[in-house]
This record gives C-alpha cells, sequence and structure tokens, in this order.
C-alpha cells in the first residue's frame, strides 16, 4: 500500500480499498490547489466502530470529540509535532453504506490536504472548501437558501468553530457552520476567483481579511441569485 493503513482491532478487509480511494483522490484534490501529491503520504487510521474511535482517541491525547462522530481529520500540534491523519470507523451498513465512506473519506482527504499545503486554518474555511469540493451541495441553491440559511440566525465568525460550529437550541438549529462556511468559499470563489482564494489561504493573508462582512456580503449576494431562479420559475 502507498498510504499508512493503521488498522485498529478491526480487519484487513477495507485497508486496500481505504488506500486506493487516497491515491484516486489525491490527484484529484492536489490538482484542484494547483500543486502535486508526490511527496505526500497520508496516515489513516480504521477503527471497528464510533466507540473505538472515540476510545483509541482518547488514548492518543484527543478527547474533544463527540460521541457520535465516525470520521475526523486530525491536525493538532502534539509536542511541537504535527500529528496529522485520517480517522475512521468500518462501514457497517447501520452507519453508511460504502458510497457514502467513499464521501466521508474524500472529505476528511481535503481537510488532510488543505492542512498539509497551508496548516491550521480557520475551520469556517477550511470546513468551506471541504463542503464546496466534494459536492455534497451539488448545484440546488434554491433549496439551501430557502430551507435553511434564511431561517439562521448570521453567527459571530469567531465563536463559529470547534463545538459551537453547529450551533442548537431547543431542538432549533440557531446555524450551521457547515452550510454557511460552504456559501462563503462559493462566494469568494465566484466573486473573485480560485486564485484570490487560494492566495487568501496562505500564510498571514488571512489578518486582513473581514470573514464577518464575507459571511453577510455572501447571503446577500446568494439570496439574490436564488431570487432570480425564482423569479425565472415563475415565467
Amino acid at each position: 500500500m502507498k498510504n499508512d493503513i493503521i488498522l485498529i482491532n478491526t480487519t484487513k478487509k477495507y485497508a486496500l480499498h481505504v488506500d486506493k480511494l487516497i491515491e484516486r483522490s489525491k490527484i484529484e484534490i492536489f490538482t484542484w490547489f494547483n500543486s502535486s501529491s508526490s511527496d505526500c503520504k497520508v496516515k489513516v487510521f480504521i477503527y471497528h466502530d464510533i466507540l473505538s474511535l472515540v476510545e483509541g482517541l482518547k488514548k492518543r491525547g484527543f478527547s474533544n470529540y463527540p460521541d457520535y462522530m465516525c470520521a475526523c481529520m486530525i491536525d493538532e500540534d502534539l509536542n511541537n509535532n504535527i500529528s496529522r491523519s485520517i480517522n475512521i470507523i468500518e462501514p457497517t451498513s447501520d452507519v453508511f453504506t460504502l458510497k457514502e465512506y467513499d464521501n466521508i473519506i474524500y472529505h476528511e482527504l481535503i481537510h488532510y490536504i488543505t492542512n498539509y499545503l497551508f496548516g491550521k486554518l480557520p475551520e469556517w474555511l477550511t470546513e468551506g472548501i471541504a463542503k464546496y469540493l466534494d459536492h455534497s451541495y451539488k448545484e440546488d441553491l434554491t433549496n439551501l437558501m430557502l430551507n435553511y440559511i434564511n431561517n439562521y440566525e448570521i453567527p459571530d465568525i469567531q465563536q463559529m468553530c470547534d463545538l459551537n460550529f453547529v450551533k442548537k437550541e431547543k431542538g432549533r438549529t440557531i446555524y450551521d457552520g457547515y452550510d454557511l462556511s460552504y456559501l462563503m468559499i462559493r462566494y469568494i470563489i465566484e466573486i473573485y476567483g480560485k486564485d484570490f482564494l487560494l492566495i487568501l489561504m496562505q500564510e498571514n493573508n488571512l489578518s486582513c481579511f473581514d470573514a464577518q462582512k464575507c459571511l453577510t456580503e455572501a447571503i446577500e449576494y446568494f439570496n439574490s441569485v436564488y431570487n432570480e431562479q425564482k423569479d425565472y420559475k415563475k415565467t
């Protein structure tokens, strides 16, 4: 295998599958970033189930992950050494299908490569790029704006991170960082271009970028696009 696949209390059944998927996907993702994948060997931990994943992360020094999580990319700095890895469970039918499994790995690989190329970035930026590249929203802008974005409060972008990335109160979603982050990245690319985004991601360039303003502008911009689409459908 070309990548470092580590099995924790599980079989070799999915190891080769994961390795081949990463190799195929790696080229595609690096190409989008205008970079080369030649020196990037990905480390992946495959656990048997969610319980063993959460317990395994705790043993490795990572305890701030919820007990419902089935996958994550770790990029914390432990003892001045970067501990970069994709962590996932086996694709048992009661959690997700094999296609969903592949999509999750692809999403986490985007995080891995983003961190590999640019280091640690704000969560809105890393999650926004991952959602943009994994095509999970596709082109359904009307549904996203009508049923989700326009029902959210606009959060403080500095507080929209970690355990506050998705905020709920009494069963109601106050805001969803994944939706909002995707909207910001799509807005930046459509208005300023991908090259602007890649330059923005370089070290120190984010310090002059007003992310809060970007979020507000993105919502306003895509609401105008949504309204145009709605009017067009009526004619």
